[in-house]
C-alpha cells in the first residue's frame, strides 16, 4: 500500500522515523497531507476511499423514476465551535480528534473516510481521493506505517530535509520534520514551499499531518504547530 496525502494522491500530513536526521534525499513527494502523503516510488500504496455508491432511482406514480438519492454527507457532529476562533473535528473512521482555526476552511471526512484537509480550491468533497493543491493534510493508516514514509512525509527526490525534533502528544513519542522544496515535480507544493510533517504511532495507528507553507499564503506554521501539539487527540 503506497501512502499519499489526499492532496497528493491518498494512494496525506506529512513521515517518517525511519528516515535519521536531516539531509538532502536524492529521490521524491508528491500530491497523492500534499498532494496526506507521498509520491514516493517505493512507499507502500494504500487504497483511495471509495465513495458510497449512489442509491438507484426507485419508480414513482406514472411511470417515471424518481430522483437518485444524493450521496451522504459527513456526519454533522463536527466542527464544533471552541474559543478564539477554532472550531474542533472528530474524525471517527481515522480515529483522532483535533482543532483548528475556523477560517482554515478544513474538510473533516468523518466516519466516511480517515483524513482531513484544506485546499487552495474549494468547493472539494469527501472520497474524492486527491486533492493535489492541499496545503494541509491529516489522516491514519492502521498499523505501523511509519518505515513507509520518506522525510517531510512527501517526496524524497524533490525536498532537503532542514530539520528533526522529537514530540510528545497525547501520550504518544513522534517526530516533527521540517523540508523545503527545490525541485519541481510539475504537482503542487511549488519549489520554494517549506514544510511540516509530524508522524505518530500510537501501537495501532500510524498518524500523519502535513502543512505546507507555498511561497504565495500567509505563513500559517505556529498555528500548525499548535494545533498538532495542542490540541490532537488519538480518540474520536
Amino acid at each position: 500500500m503506497m501512502w499519499v496525502r489526499p492532496i497528493l494522491v491518498l494512494a496525506t500530513a506529512t513521515l517518517v522515523a525511519a528516515c535519521g536526521s536531516a539531509s538532502t534525499s536524492t529521490a521524491l513527494h508528491s500530491p497523492t497531507v500534499s498532494s496526506l502523503l507521498l509520491e514516493s516510488p517505493t512507499a507502500l500504496q494504500t487504497p483511495s476511499p471509495t465513495p458510497s455508491p449512489m442509491p438507484s432511482s426507485t419508480p414513482v406514480a406514472g411511470g417515471g423514476q424518481a430522483s437518485p438519492a444524493p450521496l451522504p454527507s459527513p456526519i454533522a457532529d463536527s466542527p464544533i465551535p471552541t474559543s478564539g476562533g477554532w472550531v474542533t473535528f472528530a474524525n471517527h473512521a481515522g480515529q483522532f480528534t483535533f482543532s483548528a482555526p475556523a477560517d482554515w476552511g478544513v474538510l473533516s471526512c468523518e466516519d466516511v473516510s480517515d483524513y482531513a484537509v484544506a485546499i487552495h480550491n474549494p468547493p472539494y468533497v469527501c472520497g474524492r481521493g486527491e486533492y493535489e493543491d492541499a496545503w494541509l493534510s491529516l489522516l491514519s493508516e492502521s498499523g505501523d506505517q511509519r518505515q513507509q514514509l520518506p522525510p517531510a512525509c512527501g517526496s524524497a527526490f524533490n525536498r532537503t530535509v532542514t530539520g528533526t525534533t522529537t514530540v510528545v502528544v497525547d501520550s504518544v513519542q513522534g517526530d516533527r520534520y521540517s523540508a523545503v522544496v527545490v525541485q519541481s515535480t510539475g504537482l503542487p507544493p511549488p519549489v520554494g514551499s517549506h514544510e511540516v510533517c509530524y508522524v505518530f504511532f500510537n501501537g495501532n495507528r500510524t498518524y500523519a499531518l502535513i502543512y505546507d507553507h507555498w511561497p504565495t499564503d500567509p505563513d500559517r506554521t505556529a498555528d500548525f504547530d499548535r494545533l498538532v501539539q495542542q490540541t490532537l487527540r488519538f480518540s474520536a
